[in-house]
């Protein structure tokens, strides 16, 4: 009995904490408005800065407002008081990261590369840091994810996938980017995207 009442309060303490996660995405996804869909029920934020992204000469620089994600990091430029435009997203699996000096790290995807500068070494290190953890558990999630789905596949390997004909006519549908938002999550989630940005 002991043991029960133990597993419900671990239950509700994780209910909780979940609530709150969402209660902070709901509040940051009024910031951003329908520059990105920032709700997803495994996301969790994890901190905000204003820095700096280097220009791939060193020449310049440009100010946006970094949000780390347990999944993605997102840059935005501040539009007014606490409304963000999302700028980029980047997904932390796809990420890899090379230490500069004190006061700069580069950040290397497939979706975009770049350098970032920090005010001093203590918030540099605290990025790094946070950085390296997240990418490190969704690239082992991942891993995880595709070793799980290739051994529990319900079609067996070779067979093909049967999909609902309902999903299956408007998967057949051409996709169309009517609103900003569409065109902000496309843009946003187009890998092959190099250039500067």
């Amino acid at each position: 009995a002991k043991q029960t009442i133990l597993d419900e309060i671990e239950s509700i303490k994780v209910k909780v904490e979940h609530l709150s996660h969402q209660t902070t995405l709901s509040k940051l996804q009024r910031s951003f408005g329908d520059t990105y869909i920032i709700l997803s029920p495994h996301r969790r934020f994890v901190m905000k800065q204003r820095l700096l992204k280097v220009s791939e000469t060193r020449k310049s620089t440009q100010d946006y407002w970094f949000f780390l994600f347990n999944d993605i990091l997102v840059y935005a430029n501040e539009k007014a008081a606490n409304k963000y435009s999302v700028h980029r997203v980047l997904h932390l699996a796809l990420c890899r990261l090379k230490e500069i000096d004190n006061s700069h790290f580069r950040i290397m995807s497939s979706q975009k590369s770049f350098t970032i500068r920090f005010p001093d070494k203590k918030s540099k290190n605290t990025w790094f840091q946070a950085l390296t953890k997240y990418i490190n558990e969704q690239i082992l999630h991942t891993k995880n994810h595709h070793h799980h789905h290739n051994h529990n596949s319900s079609s067996g390997p070779g067979m093909p996938l049967r999909v609902p004909s309902d999903i299956k006519s408007s998967l057949e549908k051409p996709l169309q980017a009517n609103s900003s938002s569409d065109r902000a999550v496309a843009e946003n989630s187009n890998p092959e995207e190099q250039q500067d940005g």
